[in-house]
């Protein structure tokens, strides 16, 4: 089920204004009766009007709130609320002050934030799992040739052995360093006994994609050994998405250098020892606030006790009770139907804060106590302004004697706010009624993936699609598309949160990927004719806000409502441009009709009369000309 939150307001029914109704009755009386002229408050048949506008109003407010009344009480009643915030999330590397020698750890819960600059108020990170900086050094040296690989590990710790990787070298041999999983180093100093010749190659790290997938990308790096030629140091900068992969059995951080050229007699470096240092650690950070310790109160030993948390809303907490023996860590469970009499169970409604206990047959009831019931610690937090941009989070908030800073390579993603009633409306009987909180259709994964996180906008399954080979169709595979809302990118950590959210609920057999939206440029140019009284500069800016509403992946793909929420006669808007949906050009003339100011379309320049968009695309509008004749 989704994560609980409030229950869905329902809302009072309070009364229209008694005169509109009145007003509607006198406006009908020419049509009705035209004999009746005198329509002041003094004629005897306006003040049957007013009486009769009085009965019903009460009647037809009632019939018009009646069933979106009857709804919420409904979603109430089958378990669905309203979604809480949920929490941005990125991936923040921690820099060591000094060559580690020993490991580092980072606890879960260590806060940084953003600096806070321009008197705004900073917004606040914690690590979501400990973070464990390891040892400078090479967990594994492997060499490469022809598909065999040959370790090297302790000859390359040891400077008093000399080593040649590659004997005898050919074209796509390769040499392997790897440093601990989600460890990473800037700076490798290479030890070189005997120099490289005739040897060409490229320095490359394993790309983590959003959609799961993963690939051998080229390296910028300051070359000072100029290929193995002499002892030096190759430095870098840790790019943002270089991810663990698995070489020869073993998982690790992999750097590899790749032989792309060879000349006649040529040989690679004799090598004495490699080192590695400027050493950092990554771990993902979400939008949360740890709270240390919280008494909830003192249990009276009675069934079904209700505690309530300060802070809300909850992202993820450890309730402990004592019992007489010491404070023990009670288990979070989702309801109490397989509780029995003895079980340390609890459950919590993260929107309200709100901690339940058992009744003695399903689930334990805390023992009577004083100050015995503690949240030990929690984190709490989130909604949309956690959507940070690439380093912005660089404040250490607390301190670490061997952290020296920190910084997100990526935009953090995946923050919103409260879920709205109408979504909720939506999502409600689909989750309840349809999925049963499993993923077996494909609108059951688009389902599940916007809850979640309300800071997904939108979601689309394409079954049997594989993100590194969209033409061939694989048994098995579902991918997922994921559009977080704002227009923020779709980061590593969320993409994680996704997709362990998934998997938690799919079969087994069904093998899944989180893919990234891709957008595909349009430029477009437009020139109309404009009304006489229209003003050019004033008509230019609305056809552009216009364009691009209609064309917004979020909330485009209705002309109508594209130009009635650009000029403000209505707040609605649309629910996104439909993924593969092609760009017509006639479709831009029938907009352009509809704008208020616009005589007539000149003319509509697009690189072709349809722009193509497949099924896991959307457009998105990048140059745009917009030309006003008089």
């Amino acid at each position: 089920m989704a994560v609980k939150g409030r229950l869905i307001p329902v809302p009072n029914l309070d009364d229209r204004d008694w005169r509109a109704i009145k007003d509607e009755i006198v406006r009908a009386i020419p049509e009705r009766t035209p004999e009746w002229t005198d329509h002041n408050l003094s004629d005897p048949g306006i003040t049957l009007a007013e009486a009769f506008a009085l009965q019903i109003e009460q009647l037809i407010v009632r019939l018009n709130e009646v069933l979106p009344k009857h709804m919420r009480e409904y979603l109430n009643m089958i378990g669905v609320t309203l979604t809480p915030p949920s929490s941005a999330k990125a991936f923040c590397f921690f820099r060591t002050t000094a060559k580690p020698s020993f490991d580092i750890t980072v606890l879960k819960g260590f806060e940084v934030s953003t600096s806070g600059a321009g008197g705004e108020k900073p917004v606040v990170f914690s690590t979501d799992k400990d973070l464990v900086i390891h040892a400078a050094k090479l967990k594994k040296f492997l060499a490469d040739q022809g598909g065999t690989f040959a370790d090297f590990t302790n000859d390359a710790r040891d400077p008093a052995t000399v080593f040649s990787p590659l004997p005898v070298v050919t074209v796509e041999d390769a040499i392997y360093l790897a440093y601990d999983e989600d460890n990473y180093f800037e700076k490798l100093i290479v030890d070189v006994a005997a120099p490289a010749a005739g040897v060409t190659g490229v320095w490359e790290f394993f790309e983590a994609r959003p959609d799961g997938t993963g690939s051998w990308e080229p390296l910028d790096v300051e070359d000072g050994t100029l290929g193995f030629t002499q002892s030096g140091t190759v430095e870098f900068q840790v790019p943002a998405r270089w991810d663990a992969t698995t070489v020869a059995g073993v998982r690790a951080t992999w750097l590899r250098y790749r032989i792309t050229a060879i000349d006649l007699g040529s040989v690679f470096a004799w090598l004495r020892k490699l080192d590695i240092d400027q050493i950092l650690g990554r771990v993902s950070c979400s939008n949360a606030v740890t709270v240390p310790e919280e008494i909830l109160g003192a249990s009276n030993g009675s069934s079904d006790q209700r505690y309530f948390l300060s802070k809300v809303p909850v992202l993820d907490l450890t309730v402990v009770v004592d019992e007489g023996a010491g404070f023990q860590e009670w288990n979070e469970v989702d309801d109490f139907s397989a509780s029995g009499p003895a079980d340390r169970h609890y459950m919590v409604n993260r929107g309200t804060g709100e901690i339940l206990f058992g009744d003695g047959r399903h689930g334990k009831v805390p023992v009577k106590g004083t100050g015995n019931v503690r949240a030990r610690p929690y984190r709490f937090g989130g909604g949309i302004k956690g959507n940070v941009g690439a380093g912005t989070i660089i404040q250490l908030r607390q301190t670490h004697p061997f952290i020296a800073s920190v910084t997100n390579k990526e935009p953090a993603s995946g923050g919103g706010n409260e879920e709205t009633i109408q979504e909720a409306m939506l999502r409600g009987p689909a989750e309840v009624l349809r999925t049963r909180n499993r993923a077996v259709v494909a609108e059951d994964f688009e389902t599940l993936t916007l809850e979640s996180s309300t800071g997904i906008a939108r979601a689309k399954t394409l079954p049997l699609f594989d993100p590194a080979d969209p033409p061939t169709p694989k048994p098995g595979l579902v991918s997922v598309i994921v559009l977080p809302k704002g227009g923020a990118p779709l980061s590593l950590a969320l993409r994680n949160q996704v997709r362990e959210y998934l998997d938690a609920r799919r079969l087994v057999t069904t093998q899944i990927f989180v893919v990234e939206t891709e957008f595909i440029p349009v430029d477009l140019t437009v020139t109309v004719v404009k009304t006489p009284e229209a003003n050019p500069v004033e008509l230019e800016a609305t056809i552009r806000a216009v364009i691009q509403e209609y064309y917004d992946p979020e909330f485009g793909g209705d002309p109508s409502q594209a130009v009635a929420y650009v000029a403000g006669t209505s707040s609605e808007r649309g629910n996104g441009w439909e993924f593969g949906r092609d760009v017509f050009r006639s479709e831009i003339f029938e907009l352009l009709e509809r704008v208020g100011g616009v005589d007539h379309v000149e003319g509509i320049a697009v690189p072709v009369g349809t722009v193509p968009i497949e099924e896991f695309q959307l457009p998105r509008v990048q140059d745009l000309i917009v030309n006003v004749a008089a």
